[in-house]
């Protein structure tokens, strides 16, 4: 292993992977689109998992010395909230501690090898389409009966209340 692939640091959570270096973010196969100071951001809040970054930790470390307003620091943090979605139980992946920072939520390891863990997950990818793929022809040939039978009962119902409307209409005219 070179020296260089030594020093690269990846990060796993959920269904993501992070290359520091490569500086890219993948879901799954697919590469997540990230703006220069949103991977930055998340990267300061992969590193301070568990732990509330503070708002001034961030600024400092995203932008240096560079003057910008806090707004800034919210607009990037509600962009990598929507990108990454919420975790499996709902949550966010990112909490805000009210006047205080931002805490990443889930939980955080730190890779050896990037390519192994992208061809793992490849490989479950493919499964899981294999997998989905087949239910719905298995559903719809388990549900065809019920649905016809639903249907028919639904006919029934419509026609009944129609009948009943007209029924209606023309006992009260008279």
């Amino acid at each position: 292993m070179s020296e260089d692939r030594q020093r690269r640091s990846f990060y796993e959570f959920g269904p993501f992977v992070m290359d520091e270096s490569r500086r890219r973010l993948l879901r799954g196969a697919e590469t997540v689109p990230l703006t220069k100071k949103e991977f930055e951001t998340l990267l300061v809040l992969l590193r301070g998992s568990g732990r509330i970054v503070e708002k001034d930790e961030l600024m400092a470390e995203v932008w240096g010395n560079t003057h910008v307003e806090e707004g800034n620091l919210a607009v990037h943090i509600s962009k990598l909230r929507s990108k990454l979605g919420k975790r499996e139980n709902g949550a966010p992946y990112i909490e805000t501690e009210t006047g205080q920072g931002y805490r990443f939520t889930a939980r955080v390891e730190e890779v050896e090898d990037f390519d192994l863990v992208v061809r793992k997950r490849k490989r479950s990818h493919a499964v899981i389409e294999e997998v989905t793929s087949d239910e719905p022809q298995q559903a719809s040939a388990i549900n065809s009966p019920l649905s016809g039978r639903q249907r028919t009962i639904s006919l029934t119902a419509v026609a009944f209340l129609l009948a009943v409307a007209v029924g209606s209409f023309i006992y009260f005219r008279n």
